[in-house]
């Protein structure tokens, strides 16, 4: 009942597997001078963005030194409360991800995975 494109928990299916699959995609339809295009969903995947390795990779990518600069504060300082039905949970500090719901969050997680793939 599953969409063969549906690679999330399925038995002998990984996200190596969705990756290989798309990358022999694309090259198929660029060797027929075809575009391309994906949408993807990681799960948690902005939840996990290193503030060390996005800082290192944007200067890699030499993005201005201000803008690089502002994505420690941007990052810094954050916190998470659980409420469930009423009741407040503990505070807890996040120390890793982008902000979600922040339109710079999608811009700040593509330039994070950008050296993956030349």
């Amino acid at each position: 009942m599953l969409h063969d494109g549906q690679y999330g928990c399925r038995k002998r299916r990984s996200a190596v597997d969705a990756v290989a699959v798309l990358m022999n995609r694309t090259q198929q339809a660029w060797q027929g001078k075809r575009v391309v295009g994906a949408l993807m969903d990681a799960k948690s995947a902005f939840n996990n963005v290193s503030r060390p390795v996005l800082s290192r990779r944007l200067v890699e990518l030499g993005i201005e030194p201000d803008l690089v600069r502002w994505t420690d504060p941007f990052m810094s300082d954050r916190s998470v409360r659980l409420v469930l039905e009423g009741r407040e949970e503990e505070e807890h500090e996040v120390e890793t991800g982008v902000p979600q719901g922040s339109p710079v969050a999608p811009i700040l997680f593509t330039a994070y995975l950008s050296g993956i793939f030349n």
